[in-house]
C-alpha cells in the first residue's frame, strides 16, 4: 500500500565527515526521473527517492560520507558511515585498441587501476554491431552484453586488478547470444569494456548473502545492513568505460569463418 511505505515529513542529508559540511537531499518520484521501481511485493507508484546533483556534491575519492535519516518522528536519527571510492581507470593497452582474437587459446587480459577501498568488481562486454533488415538496403544498431564477472574480489589493499581468459570464449559467447539468421548480415562490430567497482559494503553484503546457503539448523537468515536502524546499504559505486574497441584483421576473419560464428553471417 503506496501511503504506508513513506514517512511524510523525513529528511535526508550527507555529511561530509572530512569536512563538515552537510548537504541536503532533494524528495523526488524516481518513476519521473528514469528510475521505475519493479514490480513486486511493493507498490510501483509513487517511487520516492532522494537525490543531489554530483556538481552540488563533488564527492572525491577517499572521503568519508556519512548518511543521516530523520523520519521527522520522535524516532532516533539513521545513520551510517561509507568510503567513496577511488576513481577506477582502465588501462590503455590491456586490451589494445586493435583486439587480437585470432586463436582460441589466445590469453585476452584486461587490467585497471582503482583505490584500495573498492573490494568487488563487476566486469562486462557490451558488443554492439549493425544488423541489416530484411528486404531493405538499412540497418540498425545491434548490442549484446557479455558479463565476464560479477564478482571479482579485491581481498587486500591491492590497487591494480587483471583479469584474463581465452579469446574462443568471446567466439562461444556470441554463438550462444545471437540469432542465426540466414536473412540478415551483420557488421561493424565494436566492444565497449565496462568495469564497475564497489566499497567494502557491498562485498560483505554478498559474503553473508552466500553464508545463508549453509545454514540449516536455526532458520535464522542473517542479514547485512550497515545503518545505525534499519535493513540497507550505504555505500559508494564507480563505473569506468573504455569505448570502440575493433577486431584485428585477423581476429574480423575468424568472427567471419570461424566454427562458432561463421553462421552469423558477421562481414
Amino acid at each position: 500500500i503506496a501511503d504506508s511505505l513513506y514517512y511524510d515529513n523525513a529528511t535526508v542529508q550527507l555529511k561530509n565527515l572530512e569536512t563538515g559540511a552537510v548537504f541536503d537531499l532533494v524528495k523526488v518520484d524516481g518513476n519521473l526521473e528514469g528510475y521505475q521501481r519493479d514490480e513486486g511485493v511493493f507498490a510501483a507508484s509513487p517511487n520516492y527517492l532522494y537525490k543531489i546533483k554530483a556538481e552540488d556534491i563533488n564527492l572525491q575519492g577517499g572521503e568519508s560520507m556519512q548518511l543521516v535519516v530523520n523520519s521527522g518522528s520522535d524516532e532516533d536519527l539513521v545513520t551510517a558511515d561509507a568510503k567513496i571510492i577511488e576513481p577506477i581507470v582502465p588501462s590503455e593497452n590491456l586490451p589494445n585498441q586493435e583486439l587480437a582474437l585470432d586463436d582460441y587459446d589466445r590469453t585476452i587480459t584486461t587490467r585497471w587501476d582503482h583505490g584500495e577501498d573498492t573490494k568487488i568488481f563487476d566486469l562486462r562486454w557490451v558488443i554492439r554491431y549493425k544488423e541489416s533488415v530484411p528486404g531493405t538496403s538499412d540497418f540498425v544498431d545491434k548490442s549484446v552484453e557479455w558479463v565476464l564477472d560479477r564478482r571479482l574480489i579485491n581481498d587486500d589493499e591491492r590497487t591494480k586488478s587483471t583479469f584474463r581468459f581465452d579469446a574462443g570464449e568471446f567466439f562461444q559467447f556470441l554463438s550462444e547470444t545471437i540469432e542465426e539468421d540466414p536473412n540478415v548480415v551483420r557488421k561493424n562490430l565494436r566492444i565497449d569494456i565496462s568495469i564497475v567497482g564497489g566499497g567494502q559494503e557491498f562485498q560483505e553484503y554478498l559474503t553473508i548473502a552466500d553464508a545463508n546457503l549453509g545454514i540449516t539448523s536455526s532458520n535464522q537468515i542473517p542479514v547485512y545492513t550497515n545503518l545505525s536502524r534499519g535493513y540497507g546499504i550505504f555505500t559508494s559505486r564507480g563505473t569506468a568505460l573504455r569505448e570502440g574497441l575493433f577486431l584485428t584483421p585477423t581476429a574480423l576473419d575468424t568472427l567471419e569463418t570461424g566454427m562458432y560464428t561463421k553462421l552469423l553471417n558477421f562481414n
